[in-house]
């Protein structure tokens, strides 16, 4: 278990990726030690992993394909927090790629989300976009599409 900012604990994640650390010999002679701990299989590509500095304890798992997943309680929820899959454009380098929470998430309910745009522009480029979308934090908020 981490402690997270405010003071909860937070589950370290490992979601079937590895971290090599340069110097990873020094971090062990120090008694230093990496632990993980699979909470969550059959995501799609996960890309992000992050809480929402709220207090709820819930950590959110953003998807390459476009859903932003939670995981509370032990479990892996089947509702996604939100789904943008029609307009992200996946994968290879491209797709979801990034989720951040405003700090003061708690009382205006703002995150950001940087995904790949499923239309080339006019060069034929596909372009990163980053959105800000407002929404009200719940304990199970229902799907939405961000505009």
């Amino acid at each position: 278990m981490m402690t997270g900012r405010g003071g909860y604990r937070l589950p370290a994640v490992a979601l079937g990726f590895v971290v090599l650390c340069p110097g990873s010999d020094r971090a062990a002679a120090q008694g230093l030690a990496l632990e993980t701990e699979l909470l969550a299989s059959g995501l799609a590509r996960p890309t992000v992993v992050t809480h929402a500095g709220d207090g709820s304890e819930r950590l959110f798992l953003a998807e390459q394909t476009g859903a932003i997943r939670i995981w509370r309680d032990g479990q892996l929820l089947a509702q996604p927090f939100l789904e943008l899959g029609a307009k992200v454009s996946c994968c290879g380098e491209k797709g979801l790629l990034g989720l951040a929470f405003h700090p003061e998430y708690e009382s205006n309910g703002f995150f950001y989300v940087a995904y790949t745009e499923v239309t080339p522009n006019a060069a034929g480029f596909f372009d990163l976009s980053w959105r800000a979308t407002r929404r009200r934090p719940g304990p199970t908020p229902p799907t939405q599409t961000a505009s």
